[in-house]
């Protein structure tokens, strides 16, 4: 495997071991997902499969390439970081672990910051300030690669650590996947072992359903390196995606955007300063501190663009037969990142092209590859089913509204509305329009959100507009036309058409991560000009400008990462309340669970798949309307009709009924108790009744 990376990354010398690591170990959850996509998980054909990397091991480089030596020297280290100051940081990171461990709970919160000391948020900006302060002064890179490695852990560790029994809603789906997969039976579709091999017709074509069905295969490998990870190490499940993805993200994503970052910086300075910067984002702080596979996916995608964005600046082959040979093994991952990396292929391959032969039509050959590649993803949700094109919403009003929607959101000048369902669907710097109230005092002025995404995509405009200006190299205008390319379908699956918007809802990390590039862009264009200006009062303007840039840019990833997550889970009781049921109806032929639906994720979880949405009906996008009118009236005017209807719906012989303080009153509650008589049982805040038609 080091050869295979020395020949085709050629990271540096440093890095070869860690890079080496992290290639065998999506390797590994590629190949050993492969078997169950298309039949069980099954020894025999997971070592066969499992066996496959070992033969990388054969590979023999002919030519190893010297690793090239990066100079510290900069003029943009202007800055003196004293050895108290990284005293200071080492303990101001220990700290916030500790208020992150006391803060830590297992009962229901919408955000950590309910629970975590306000003082932490302070810890954040003083920490967020040595670092950068550490980028712009002569310190060594390694040195300083450390410090950004230490302080991704410290960021990304807040939602594991805070949360006690996980975060979210999609972990209890993965897990349910796990437990299932771990009893040997089938995942359907599948395409081996099922009685009848289920097919679908899409746009007129008739194939068996396990080719398209894009979450298994986007999935798979995370379950299997969680079920891997499980069976070396014997932590459970739920501690193992608990971590899973937030002890690779912190580290992994730090060398690869720094081993990106040589193809479009010269100055080691800026190339540091460019690793930082896609923490301030709030997708890549929250998706690196949790275990889902859109997360998992783009650290391989971030393999696959180091590799064309390689190919793009040297033209080395090795770098493109490395990128045509991972987007062929990206059609066993993450079916989003996927598609990305066959735009982006393309692209390297149309930038490499015209880069060479420089004549006027390759401007026109450029703008209709964007146009066209911009509609594959649309395109794709029309075909699946998952978006359509509507008249009313292609009209040139509806469009021109889009328009003003679409500046209104990314510039937080219109607020939005969150949805508590899901990872917020925000401006790709904050993860709501309206950071949550917040007990510490710098961040409560309203407008913090609006002021800063307005400097910070301004700035990303200017970068954008100085790479067409000037003459950027290859790297960085393959980075804009691929953001394009993004935004464009952005744009068209969210404002042109209607639907669930699978695949673009997606799309925030990889926007927010080229939206972040070309905001580094901007400040060095932007530097480069005030520069310039003649000395003031014996003090470089350079120096003035970064001291500046530090403090708004500190600020603003203080900003960003108050503003979320603001989504429910699944409490610690409520997990506990769904194994007691597990245990209690697991013998049942049918299955009637009367519950919220977080709890029900829980009890999915608990039950192997067994019991998905507690027996009820399950429609497009987890859709539950009887469920949902069951279990609201419930929690208003209890009657045994309510129980009676459950009974119908599902099937069943007996019906649970789980519910919690929260979701009723005094009065519910004696009126409950007088209609089904005491408890169950009572886990924390949670109450369990059984009603039995037959004793009742």
């Amino acid at each position: 495997m080091r050869d295979v990376v020395c020949d085709t990354l050629n990271p540096e010398k440093l890095f070869i071991l860690p890079i080496s690591f992290a290639l065998f170990v999506f390797l590994i959850s590629i190949l050993g997902g492969i078997p169950i996509i298309f039949y069980r998980l099954e020894i025999v054909t997971e070592s066969i499969f499992l066996s496959l990397p070992l033969f990388l091991g054969l590979y023999r480089s002919k030519r190893i390439r010297p690793l090239r030596s990066v100079q510290n020297k900069s003029k943009w280290s202007v800055l003196r970081a004293p050895k108290k100051m990284l005293i200071a940081f080492f303990a101001l990171a220990f700290l916030f672990i500790v208020l992150l461990l006391i803060g830590k709970t297992g009962a229901h919160v919408l955000t950590p910051w309910n629970v975590v000391h306000p003082f932490a948020l302070w810890v954040v900006l003083i920490l967020t300030i040595i670092v950068l302060w550490s980028i712009f002064s002569p310190m060594k890179r390694h040195g300083v690669l450390v410090l950004l490695i230490v302080y991704s852990f410290v960021l990304h560790a807040y939602i594991p650590i805070t949360y006690d029994g996980g975060f979210g809603g999609d972990r209890w789906r993965h897990i349910a996947s796990e437990k299932y997969l771990l009893t040997g039976e089938v995942y359907t579709p599948s395409l081996i072992g099922e009685k009848e091999i289920p097919l679908k017709t899409i746009a007129g074509v008739t194939v068996p359903e396990v080719f398209i069905a894009g979450n298994k295969s986007s999935y798979a490998p995370q379950w299997i390196l969680t079920i891997f990870t499980h069976q070396m190490t014997g932590i459970s499940l739920e501690g193992v995606d608990q971590w899973l993805v937030p002890l690779v993200w912190f580290w992994l994503i730090i060398l690869c955007v720094y081993e990106i970052s040589r193809f479009l910086f010269q100055d080691q300075r800026w190339r540091l300063f460019l690793t930082f910067i896609p923490i301030t984002f709030f997708p890549y702080q929250v998706y690196g501190g949790i275990t889902i596979p859109v997360g998992f996916g783009q650290l391989s995608f971030l393999f696959i663009l180091w590799a064309w964005l390689r190919y793009v600046s040297i033209g080395d082959k090795k770098s493109k037969y490395f990128g045509l040979i991972a987007i062929l093994l990206g059609y066993f991952h993450y079916i989003l990142h996927f598609l990305l990396s066959i735009i982006l292929a393309i692209l390297a391959l149309i930038q490499r092209s015209i880069s060479k032969r420089k004549k006027s039509i390759d401007a026109i050959i450029l703008i209709v590859s964007i146009v066209l590649l911009a509609a594959l993803i649309p395109l794709l949700e029309q075909v699946f089913g998952l978006s359509w094109f509507t008249e009313s919403l292609a009209s040139p009003e509806s469009i021109f509204q889009g328009l003003a929607d679409a500046f209104g959101r990314i510039t937080n000048l219109v607020g939005y509305t969150h949805y508590g369902s899901h990872i917020g669907q925000g401006n790709f710097l904050y993860e709501a329009s309206r950071l949550p109230t917040s007990r510490v005092s710098f961040l409560r002025w309203p407008y913090w959100p609006l002021a800063i995404s307005l400097i910070i995509y301004g700035t990303s405009a200017i970068g954008f507009w100085s790479v067409l200006r000037k003459k950027a190299n290859e790297a960085w205008r393959c980075v804009s036309a691929f953001l394009v390319v993004l935004s464009l379908s952005y744009f068209v699956s969210w404002f042109v058409m209607d639907g669930y918007r699978t695949l673009a809802r997606r799309l925030d990390l990889s926007i927010a991560l080229f939206v972040s590039f070309l905001f580094v862009y901007g400040c060095y264009s932007i530097m480069g000009q005030m520069s310039k200006i003649t000395v003031v009062n014996k003090v470089a303007p350079s120096k003035m400008l970064i001291v500046l840039m530090i403090a708004g840019v500190s600020f603003a990833t203080t900003s960003t990462f108050a503003s979320g997550p603001i989504l429910d889970r699944v409490t610690k009781s409520e997990y506990l309340a769904s194994q007691y049921i597990w245990e209690k109806i697991q013998n049942d032929t049918e299955y009637c669970v009367v519950a919220n639906t977080w709890p029900l994720l829980g009890l999915e979880a608990a039950s192997g798949r067994t019991i998905i949405g507690g027996g009820f009906p399950v429609y497009k996008e987890y859709a539950q309307p009887e469920r949902v009118k069951i279990f609201e009236t419930l929690s208003k005017y209890p009657t045994q009709e309510l129980f009676l209807q459950a009974l119908s719906a599902t099937e069943a012989q007996r019906c649970v009924y789980m519910t919690e303080f929260r979701f009723i009153n005094s009065r519910v509650l004696a009126e409950t108790e007088n209609l089904l008589g005491p408890p169950e049982k009572q886990i924390g805040e949670v109450f369990i009744w059984i009603y039995d038609r037959f004793t009742i």
